[in-house]
């Protein structure tokens, strides 16, 4: 009966703004569900509807089968999708939770990543340069690069502040990410341990290595386990360990073409691209973002108009 309170209540006024969801559609009021209809007292009640309130399904399909049953228009009824919780799916701790959301890497068209620390062996300047020619090609990309300088490395602190320096020059402040600088509430520098670059080859889209030399290459065995496309340099134990598995980058290949061959995968790969949607469109921070909070912000901004 409480569908018949919620009634009695529209029609005395007393719920100024009603927003329905209609995420299930009850077997006895819907043609579709194969079950016998019921009809008259309080069936009927499902079958009725109410300008007053504001009605969303989560998908076309109950869309079109809730207007077909309310007998109202089809755009008198919102689609706002269910979400999926990206967080527990990918088993993401607290502060890679606060990396994600800071950097908004799941609003990103392609993730890279780089775990390894900051030496100038990794070549991580051809990654953000890499990462500015994907900007320039109109993506939105993030590079995220796990290490702290290298504390063996007896010029890894000049190394860092070169790429700072050119991270500014590419205007990269927000898609170039270093794990290094920490995060609110965690400020650098931060180093990470092996759970938290595990959660963050979860994340990411590819793993890129496009180093000047390797001892050996733990990121294309970690990547290659974790299901991701390695872009890793053509070095001698590269090759070895890839195996003809990873897409090789040319020692003296442009950091354009490097975007450009990243960009043609991004495109072509079935795989990236319903990943791509789902993080975008479709998880429950995105739903509430594009659809729930437009929706609830139209009802207050209603009832201030009405009072």
């Amino acid at each position: 009966m409480l569908t018949r309170q919620q009634q009695a209540m529209i029609d005395r006024r007393a719920l100024p703004h009603v927003i329905a969801w209609c995420h299930d559609i009850s077997r006895y009021a819907n043609p579709m569900s194969g079950a016998e209809l019921r009809f008259g007292f309080p069936w009927d009640l499902l079958r009725t509807y109410r300008p007053e309130a504001t009605y969303v399904a989560v998908s076309q399909q109950r869309q079109r089968t809730l207007a077909g049953i309310l007998g109202c228009p089809l755009e008198r009824i919102r689609v706002i999708p269910n979400g999926v919780d990206a967080d527990t799916l990918l088993g993401l701790s607290d502060l890679t939770q606060q990396l994600v959301k800071e950097r908004d890497l799941l609003g990103a068209d392609v993730i890279a990543l780089m775990p390894v620390r900051i030496t100038r062996a990794k070549n991580i300047e051809l990654a953000l340069r890499a990462t500015a020619a994907l900007k320039a090609a109109g993506l939105s990309p993030r590079l995220v690069v796990t290490g702290p300088p290298d504390p063996h490395s007896l010029d890894s602190q000049s190394y860092w502040s070169e790429l700072l320096t050119l991270r500014r020059a590419l205007k990269l402040d927000r898609e170039a990410v270093f794990v290094y600088e920490g995060v609110a509430g965690l400020p650098g520098p931060l180093t990470i341990d092996a759970s938290v670059v595990a959660e963050l080859y979860r994340v990411c889209d590819l793993v890129l290595v496009p180093s000047h030399r390797e001892g050996f290459g733990i990121p294309i065995l970690e990547g290659g386990l974790a299901g991701k496309p390695i872009f890793c340099a053509a070095a001698p134990v590269l090759e070895e360990i890839g195996a003809g598995s990873v897409y090789q980058i040319g020692a003296d290949e442009p950091p354009d073409q490097v975007a450009a061959r990243i960009q043609a995968w991004a495109q072509q790969d079935m795989t990236h691209r319903l990943r791509r949607c789902v993080r975008q469109e479709y998880t429950w921070s995105a739903v509430f973002r594009q659809m729930i909070r437009p929706l609830i912000d139209g009802a207050a901004h209603s009832l201030e108009h009405k009072s």
